[in-house]
Order: structure tokens, then sequence, then C-alpha cells
């Protein structure tokens, strides 16, 4: 009998552990991925950039330059990779509307459409996602009444309930994973004009545009006129939190989805691969 409750037990904790690690290798992060395969700017600091196509990862990012670098110290490198913690100290990822080529322009177009105008599927789906997040504190609290009443009942129950401290862990990490970030206010405001705050090394910015999503680690911000040396670029850009948060809110307005001229490549002079 002991041993039976024991292999119960073990195979319980050894389950939702492998689940864990499965949801984990597969969650990436939504803002991020609608970034992925465009070429963007990476700008850790005014001083400190990297530019080429994206690539998403469970826990991060890397940069593909269109062709190899080579360091000052004579190394070839054809990427930069950051991770989690890495790319959440960058200022912003930035995708440029007149560096996108007419299959990017139709498939940014395409996200907008999906974000904008969601089918009933998406709707629900989105809704349900939301509802998890907000009763997650509840589900765990409820888990720990479970634990309370399987260990006083005794039994196979009281083997699980000794792992407490694990199944509550393991429990936690499950429903973070399932889970997505979920905002109220931000939550309203998706397709509406906003302004974003964050600090920048000369105090706060500001930076005007549409939010199109948000996730536990980041704003997407459509349509943000950036201030160039060509007097200002219409750029889309992914913002780190809690560095950036929604200040104003506006109207609803629909992104740019039309075509637009791309630069002719010799007056690309802020936007090459690599790094700096």
């Amino acid at each position: 009998m002991m041993g039976d409750i024991f292999t119960l037990s073990l195979v319980f904790l050894i389950g939702s552990a492998l689940l864990g690690v499965f949801l984990r290798s597969r969650t990436r992060d939504r803002c991020l991925k609608d970034f992925e395969g465009y070429q963007v700017n990476i700008q850790e600091t005014p001083e400190k950039r990297a530019w080429g196509r994206l690539v998403v990862y469970p826990n991060g990012v890397e940069l593909i330059y269109q062709e190899p670098q080579q360091d000052a110290q004579g190394h070839v490198e054809t990427s930069v990779v950051y991770y989690g913690d890495q790319i959440q100290k960058a200022r912003f990822i930035m995708r440029a509307h007149d560096e996108l080529s007419p299959s990017k322009q139709e498939r940014r177009a395409a996200s907008i459409r999906r974000t904008h105008r969601p089918t009933l599927a998406r709707r629900l789906r989105r809704s349900l996602w939301n509802t998890i997040n907000s009763v997650r504190d509840a589900v765990m609290e409820a888990l720990g009444l479970v634990m309370g009443k399987a260990k006083a009942a005794g039994g196979a129950g009281a083997a699980i309930a000794q792992q407490k401290k694990y199944v509550g862990g393991m429990g936690k990490d499950l429903l973070g994973q399932v889970a997505r970030a979920y905002d109220p206010i931000l939550e309203r405001h998706i397709g509406r004009r906003v302004v974003v705050e964050m600090d920048g090394p000369d105090g706060r910015e500001e930076f005007a545009g549409i939010l199109k999503e948000y996730s536990e680690g980041y704003l997407e911000v459509l349509d943000v006129r950036y201030p160039s040396e060509e007097g200002g670029r219409v750029v889309d850009l992914i913002l780190p939190r809690p560095a950036a948060s929604l200040r104003h809110g506006g109207e609803f307005a629909k992104a740019r989805s039309e075509a637009v001229e791309p630069m002719a490549s010799d007056d690309r002079s802020s936007t090459g691969s690599g790094s700096e």
C-alpha cells in the first residue's frame, strides 16, 4: 500500500515537472514574436546599437547580421545574442517602416488586422487567458486548501500533501506558463493612440503611437514618429516594462498598413547590419 502511495506521489511530481519544462520550452513573449523575422534595431544605449534579423527564443533573442562582422580583436561574428535579462535592459527594439520589404509590409498589415479585427475564436481565447490570469491567485489559494484537506484525510492524498511546497511551486509555475499578463488598463487601450513614458539618458522620454499588444515584459507601440537625421521616421517599438509605462490614452486609431517606400541602400546611414 505504501509503495503504491509513494509511486503515485512520484509520478505526480515528475509529470508536473515535465509539463512545466515543456511549456517553458515553447513559451515565447508575444510582443517579441510580432517582430520575429524582421530587420530590427536593438538600442541598449544611444551609443550602443545592434541591427539584424530578429530570432526569438523562450529565454532570449538573437540578431542575425546581414553580413558577417569583424570586431576589433579580429573575430568574425554572424549574430549577437541577448538573454532575457539582457534584452529587458535595452532601451527599445525598433522596426522602421521604410526598411520593410513588400512581403514584410503585408505580414505586418495582417498582424494588425488580426489584432484590431479579431475573429470570434481569437476573442474567446484572449478572454480565456485573461480570466485564467485574473483568478491565478485564487486558484493557488484553493490548491493550498486542498493540500491541507488531503493531509488531514490521510492515504495517498496525505503523501502528496507532504510535498506541498513542491506541488505549490509547480502549480504556480504551470499557471504562469498558461496564463498571460493581464492588465485591465492596457487591455482597454489596445488599438488606441497612447503616450508611453520612460526614463531616457536626458530625462523622461515620451513615445506617442498605437498600442498593439503588451506582455509581462514589454509594450508594443506602432506608428511612432521617431526623431532622426532625416527629420523623423515612422517606426514600431517594443519598450521594456516597467521602465516604460502608459501615461495618456486617446481615441481608437488605424495603424499604418499601407506600403512604405523603402529607402535606397545608399541612403540607409543609420540602418545597416551589425552593432556599434
